[in-house]
């Protein structure tokens, strides 16, 4: 294989390795981005909604007024809007039951309404607390992907390295090391190291031919 075919092969491979491990690394923070502050966002937007319904149903013990009553409505219609997890639904459900009589005062009713918000706060977190061992977990695959290309890079270099040295280095290194034992007096010495690529061949067999004909 001609040198210029060859290095252009070796430095393809390595261009081409850093080209993968760039792109997978951003591939994997596209990914990580968007779905993390979606998942925080809707969890963030439904924990709002049951503090507000928390905080309307802690303003009085008997009927509530009918500001704090239209805020607790609409605190349910924004969960109720929100829902990301299964498990919300029936206490979803358990709370749009309740609600009214809730409102009323009916200290039965409230006390189902407050268990399920407080459950459907604990399913919210979760959601969060999975949503961030996922994104790690995604981390953590593209930091050992792009570990690997790094590696493999540092592979493919290596062993350009030996090839540049056996193919290129070492050849030349004979031929100069030919010619100086000539100047210095040795007129048999000739080039026998013919393991590079055909243009260090070429030359080699030019000076010993050189040689010969002085």
């Amino acid at each position: 294989m001609h040198l210029r075919k060859e290095f252009r092969i070796a430095f393809g491979l390595i261009f081409g390795l850093q080209l993968a491990t760039a792109f997978g690394a951003i591939a994997v923070l596209d990914r990580m981005g968007p779905a993390i502050a979606q998942v925080a966002a809707d969890n963030v937007e439904s924990l709002g909604a049951i503090e507000q319904m928390l905080g309307a149903l802690a303003l009085e013990s008997g009927p509530l007024p009918e500001a704090a009553a239209s805020e607790l409505r609409q605190a349910y219609a924004k969960a109720a809007a929100n829902v990301t997890e299964e498990e919300e639904k029936p206490l979803l459900d358990s709370i749009k039951t309740n609600l009214e009589a809730a409102i009323r005062g009916d200290q039965q009713a409230r006390f189902s309404v407050v268990t399920a918000l407080r459950r459907l706060s604990s399913v919210n977190r979760q959601a969060m607390f999975r949503s961030d061992d996922e994104a790690q977990q995604l981390a953590r695959a593209g930091a050992w992907a792009a570990a690997l290309l790094a590696f493999l890079t540092f592979l493919v270099a290596r062993l350009l390295a030996a090839r540049v040295e056996n193919r290129l280095i070492t050849p030349i290194f004979d031929i100069y090391s030919t010619l100086q034992a000539v100047k210095n007096g040795d007129s048999r010495r000739r080039s026998t190291l013919f393991k590079g690529s055909a243009e260090i061949e070429g030359i080699a067999l030019g000076v010993n031919s050189l040689l010969d004909a002085r």
